[in-house]
């Protein structure tokens, strides 16, 4: 009899045939009770006994059922809840209860997050460089010098800016070297007249100033930090006595820097330049101010030059010392 209740197949089943056979045993025993005067001891009859027994065998099922179904669920959650099947509700009344706790809490277990894909991951940025800008620097030319060189060195995206005071009319030339590719000179007035932006991104410029002023000269170091050197030359303007065609000039190059000159060349003209006193320990320059031609090298070594003015122009004349020494010396032009 027990091998075949455990046998069976539907717990369902087994509970309502018990249920059935305890419900008529309490009645027959009431009958009794009633008919001979009897108290009723259904519950108390071999019998009842053996319902208990199964009752609690049955309790003991019930558990074990619980218990395992409980370790699955366990199981499931630390795997991820993704594949332990749900059990069969056809076991026992136990079982059903068991299945929807287990649905429940599948179904309040939180989504397994989602990486994020390669769109929403920001792209880095590298940092822009913002223009940084200290005070001027002032630029002082020796007494009766017309060239100052300005040497050290600037950081990326850094702008150094230097100030000097010129004449109305006086040419400016300016010069950056030792520099890299990104950098740029920028020339501007006091009064905020710009007379090259940055933005051209030239690093020479020469020009007639248009009042006398102080004027700024600002160098804008490019993506690297690297060394520069800044010439700074103010021109002296040869001019001639009315109606004459040449002019004798005395000077000295001063602390051995060199000594700037424009002359006005007329086109067709002749145009004769010689310099005395220097011996070899000087040389002559000669280039378009506004051309920027050179007819004329210092690393030529010449003391004097001739040409058939090609253009009319100012045209730039230095007196280039050897070894930075100071010479005096005696300038002759002559344009006819």
């Amino acid at each position: 009899m027990r091998s075949s209740i455990w046998n069976s197949s539907s717990g369902d089943g087994f509970f309502r045939q018990e249920s059935l056979r305890t419900a008529a045993a309490f009645r027959r025993a009431v009958v009794r009770a009633l008919l001979g005067g009897h108290r009723p001891a259904g519950l108390a009859s071999p019998q009842t006994m053996r319902v208990q027994k199964i009752r609690q065998a049955g309790d003991w099922r019930i558990r074990s059922a619980c218990l395992r179904l409980l370790l699955a669920l366990a199981s499931a959650f630390a795997a991820g809840c993704a594949t332990v099947p749900a059990p069969d509700a056809s076991d026992s009344r136990v079982a059903t209860i068991v299945v929807a706790t287990f649905q429940a809490a599948a179904s309040a277990a939180p989504a397994p997050s989602v990486g994020a894909t390669p769109s929403d991951v920001p792209t880095p940025v590298p940092p822009t460089l913002e223009p940084t800008a200290g005070p001027p620097t002032r630029i002082n030319f020796l007494s009766g010098a017309t060239t100052a060189v300005v040497t050290g060195s600037i950081r990326p995206a850094e702008v150094q800016s230097f100030v000097l005071h010129a004449d109305l009319g006086q040419p400016l030339l300016v010069q950056l070297n030792g520099v890299g590719p990104g950098a740029a000179l920028s020339v501007r007035s006091a009064g905020g007249t710009v007379l090259l932006s940055a933005a051209a991104l030239q690093t020479a410029w020469r020009g007639t100033l248009p009042q006398t002023e102080n004027y700024y000269v600002d160098v804008h170091g490019g993506a690297g930090g690297e060394k520069l050197s800044l010439t700074v030359k103010l021109a002296r303007k040869i001019k001639f006595k009315e109606g004459a065609v040449s002019a004798l000039v005395p000077g000295q190059t001063v602390g051995g820097s060199v000594m700037v000159y424009t002359v006005l060349g007329i086109k067709g003209r002749t145009m004769d330049i010689g310099l005395s006193g220097v011996a070899d320990d000087a040389a002559l320059s000669v280039d378009g101010y506004v051309d920027g031609r050179s007819y004329l090298r210092a690393e030529e070594g010449k003391v004097g030059f001739s040409m058939e003015v090609p253009s009319t122009q100012d045209y730039v004349v230095e007196v280039v010392p050897k070894g930075t020494q100071a010479l005096s010396y005696t300038l002759g032009v002559v344009v006819q």
